[in-house]
């Protein structure tokens, strides 16, 4: 157990042969600060508060390529929070999810494929608005960090075009969430 009050517990093994791991794990009071401090250079955005727990199964192959499956009968996230990136913790967040619940998710690396029985919002508060630069969530999905690297030099292949990612939610339900829209292109703003 962290300070924080987090909880990882694990069971399972180890092979040799191929090079892998296999079992089963519990994560528990994980705050969600905690992922995006780890994560926060490859996030667009800030994460302020939220929790998650999580217990699932997975197996892990490591024999020239990289096979991960991942099975997760129940993820709930309470008080997610979701803020532009550099806003400070002052800032309010654009959007706040007190109750998420995905149920029956699988992941397979190998495959790129997400796979997600149902997920359920609720109580979901969304501020959105519209100016000269357009939707603010759309804010929320870029990257307003360095320009992108530099393409190859001369004589240098190019990375290989990975395959895109499979997702599918088999059912979505949001109940009771509340959209606070503003258009500030209008003069005086309008807001609904």
């Amino acid at each position: 157990e962290t300070l924080a009050g987090e909880r990882l517990s694990w069971s399972g093994g180890f092979s040799l042969q191929p090079l892998g791991s296999d079992g089963e794990f519990s994560v528990s009071a994980l705050k969600v600060a905690t992922l995006a401090a780890y994560l926060h250079d490859a996030l667009p955005l800030e994460l302020p508060s939220g929790q998650i727990d999580v217990a699932g199964r997975y197996r892990l192959r490591l024999d020239g390529t990289v096979g991960l499956d991942v099975e997760l009968p129940k993820v709930t996230l309470r008080e997610l929070a979701i803020a532009p990136r550099g806003a400070g913790a002052a800032a309010d967040p654009w959007i706040r999810l007190p109750v998420v619940d995905l149920t029956a998710a699988t992941l397979s690396l190998a495959a790129r494929r997400v796979r997600v029985e149902s997920l359920r919002i609720a109580d979901a508060g969304v501020t959105l608005w519209r100016d000269a630069a357009g939707i603010n969530l759309a804010r929320l999905l870029t990257d307003p960090g360095p320009a992108a690297a530099p393409a190859s030099a001369p004589g240098q292949a190019a990375t290989a075009v990975q395959p895109s990612w499979d997702l599918s939610v088999g059912r979505i339900e949001i109940a009771a969430a509340r959209v606070d829209f503003e258009d500030r292109v209008l003069e005086p703003a309008a807001r609904v």
